[in-house]
This record gives C-alpha cells, sequence and structure tokens, in this order.
C-alpha cells in the first residue's frame, strides 16, 4: 500500500479509526438542539390531547343535560341539594353520563383523570370543608347556577331561555356550581370572595395578586387560576347542548357586564336580553 493510502485511511494495523473528541461533542450538540426543538412541541401537542379529551368531556355532559330535558319536561336539572345528603348536578345526571355518585366519594373526589367528571388539566381536587361553601371535593366542571334549580326545584324551562346557543351551563372551574355574582365578586373584590369559585386564567388578565388567597390546601389550584387550563380559555357547554372553547377573558368579561342585568351578559343570564 502506498504512503498516501496509509495517511488516508491510518496504519493498516491500527483497526477501524474511532469518533474523535470533537465530533462526539459535535453530536451531543446536535442533539441538544434537536431535543430544545422538539421537547416544546411534543409538550404542546399532549396539552392539546388533554384539551381534546376535556372537550370530549363537555360533549358527553351536554348529551345528558340533552337527555334529562327530554325525561323531564324540557326543564333543565337542580343544581343540587342537601337532602338527605349532599347532592350535586353531576349526581343527578349519573343515570345519562355514567359517572360514579355519592358525592364526596365519587370520580370528581377521587380526581379520576378517566372520568368524564374531571377535567385532565384540572388541579388536584382538594380544599375546605366537605359540603361547605369553599368545599374544592368536587372541583372539575361548573354549572351556571342562575340556570339550574336548588333545593330539589326543577331547574329553569329550556323555553323560558332567551337564547340557548349563548348562554353557558357547564364550564371548567373550581366549586361545582357558580354564577356571574361569585364570578364577579371574585374579580373585583381581587380573588378574596370566594376560595372556590375562580375563573382559571384569571392571573393572566388581572395580575398573580388575584390568586393570592390560594394557599394551604387550596394551593394545587393556584396554578390554574394564575395560568389556566386549555391554552388561556375553556371548554364549554351551552344550553343548547353545543360545546366550544372560549378564551377565560369572555367568560369574565361576561360576568362583570351588567348593562342589561346585574346577571351578566348573554353567557349567563338565561333572559338575556332583558326587556
Amino acid at each position: 500500500m502506498s504512503a498516501y493510502s496509509i495517511r488516508r485511511f491510518g496504519r493498516r494495523t491500527g483497526g477501524i479509526r474511532g469518533f474523535t473528541l470533537i465530533e462526539l461533542l459535535v453530536v451531543i450538540a446536535i442533539i441538544a438542539i434537536l431535543a430544545a426543538i422538539l421537547f416544546p412541541v411534543f409538550s404542546r401537542a399532549r396539552a392539546r390531547a388533554r384539551a381534546a379529551s376535556c372537550l370530549s368531556n363537555q360533549k358527553q355532559w351536554g348529551t345528558a343535560i340533552l337527555q334529562y330535558l327530554q325525561d323531564f319536561d324540557e326543564c333543565y336539572p337542580a343544581n343540587g341539594y342537601y337532602t338527605p345528603a349532599l347532592v350535586w348536578w353531576f349526581d343527578i345526571l349519573a343515570p345519562y353520563s355514567g359517572t360514579k355518585v355519592v358525592s364526596g366519594s365519587n370520580d370528581y373526589a377521587k380526581g379520576n383523570k378517566s372520568s368524564i367528571a374531571v377535567c385532565p388539566d384540572g388541579p388536584p381536587v382538594t380544599g375546605g370543608t366537605a359540603g361547605s361553601y369553599g368545599n374544592l371535593t368536587h372541583a372539575g366542571y361548573a354549572a351556571n347556577a342562575q340556570l339550574l334549580g336548588w333545593y330539589l326545584s326543577p331547574g329553569i324551562p329550556l323555553a323560558a331561555v332567551n337564547n340557548p346557543a349563548a348562554l353557558f351551563l357547564i364550564l371548567e372551574t373550581g366549586y361545582p356550581a357558580w354564577n356571574s355574582f361569585g364570578l364577579r365578586g371574585f374579580i373585583t373584590s381581587g380573588g378574596a370572595s370566594s376560595y372556590a369559585m375562580y375563573c382559571p386564567g384569571s392571573g393572566e388578565i388581572y395580575g398573580n395578586d388575584i390568586c393570592r388567597m390560594h394557599t394551604g390546601s387550596y394551593a394545587p389550584v393556584k396554578k390554574d387560576c394564575l395560568s389556566g387550563r386549555h391554552f388561556g380559555g375553556m371548554n364549554i357547554v351551552y344550553a343548547d347542548g353545543h360545546v366550544k372553547w372560549v378564551k377565560a377573558q369572555v367568560v369574565i368579561a361576561d360576568a362583570l357586564d351588567v348593562s342589561s342585568s346585574t346577571n351578566g351578559g348573554p353567557g349567563w343570564d338565561y333572559m338575556y336580553p332583558r326587556k
């Protein structure tokens, strides 16, 4: 073999040439760059999948509501009642939704992420005394308390709703049932009105201080209050059963709208527009 061949391919007796340190560092740098580019993409894709799962949950709640309306003279279910035990709207809808019932020990309380009762991006369900106003045992989805009945009373008849396609029915939040008053009080009092009634993403709109009260047993929901769930918004079931993603700013602005009545805008007030 010529001297040129030896210089080009190394010694004939030296075996296969390994990587140099510089070549290894270059490969590691390339892998690191690719990881930095791809990991956020994968994370966003997983977040999209969780949002899609939540949307599917909400669609099933919307279907359950429509089935209930057919069986009960087109009246919405009761918001909840305390006799003989604490029962919420999701317990009442259990025969239509397939969720596990008995409030306080159901899918909400267990945080069963595979259940339609729990948002995959929702916070751990904890905080407050069971059955109390500030209880977060059932955190996940909330019903519009201005539309549903209370204490065994049936909800508002569908025929009484002026614009079902624009009226919020089931939203993503903490306490299982609330209204524009609760959300408005949370915002206008700087987050101090209720530990349970909050709008996911409030911190991004009004600053981190608005979620300051979420400490101790409520600490797990602070992130939800600050940054929200699905890309700055939430999935909402409307009174006619359809579901769509809505920005948190829209939900909050609607609660603060008192131009028609103190019941909020078209998203909260079932009689909107009032004459």
